[in-house]
């Protein structure tokens, strides 16, 4: 309830802040007499929302019909542009706030997505580092420049003597340690189970 009056007396407060301004440098505004009035709807509508700027609108066309005596039909297009104005404002603050609300509710399932994505590869990385064979995970195509190893299980050290940072920093190093006889096969092994989409768990 507070929320909502203070929204209207803002309101109520810009309107009469914009008559103040035009009486006092009444000759300036003599034939635009609702200049800042119209500044003063917008403002109010994206400021305070739909209802406050039509109460700006009436206060505003009741004190300049009273203190700057306009012609009628002045008064009445203001009234007219004013609730448009303030529609359309409104509308556009609406919408803005529904895309806010809908962004901040895309990042929390993004942000969810991605603690459960985490969860479960370091559940796969605990069950697989108990497999007693070499395990890992690449992405992009196999050849020997641009296929990156993202994890390889401790098990590689142990049974082929290389370190898991050899497998993680040098491109395809599978590949680079298999024998030069049989390395063309491999490669083309590996490519076509690339092609095809399938995945290959390598011991």
């Amino acid at each position: 309830m507070k929320t909502s009056f203070a929204r209207y007396a803002a309101a109520v407060a810009m309107a009469a802040a914009a008559i103040a301004i035009q009486v006092a440098v009444r000759p300036f505004f003599a034939g635009i007499p609702f200049f800042l009035f119209f500044v003063t709807v917008f403002v109010a509508a994206i400021v305070c929302g739909f209802g406050p700027a039509i109460v700006a609108t009436v206060v505003s066309a009741s004190l300049t019909a009273w203190l700057m005596s306009p012609q009628p039909a002045q008064v009445v297009l203001f009234a007219i542009t004013g609730v448009a104005v303030s529609w359309f404002a409104s509308l556009r603050q609406r919408r803005i706030r529904e895309q806010e609300r809908s962004d901040v509710r895309q990042l929390a399932e993004q942000n969810r997505l991605a603690r459960e994505i985490t969860s479960e590869r370091e559940r796969l990385i605990g069950v697989v580092s108990n497999v007693p064979g070499v395990v890992w995970e690449a992405w992009g195509e196999p050849d020997e420049s641009s296929q990156r190893i993202n994890f390889v299980s401790d098990h590689v050290a142990r049974m082929l003597g290389y370190t898991v940072e050899e497998w993680l920093s040098i491109p395809n190093f599978w590949l680079t340690i298999v024998h030069p006889d049989d390395r063309e096969a491999a490669a083309k092994h590996a490519h076509d189970h690339y092609i095809a989409g399938d995945a290959q768990t390598n011991t």
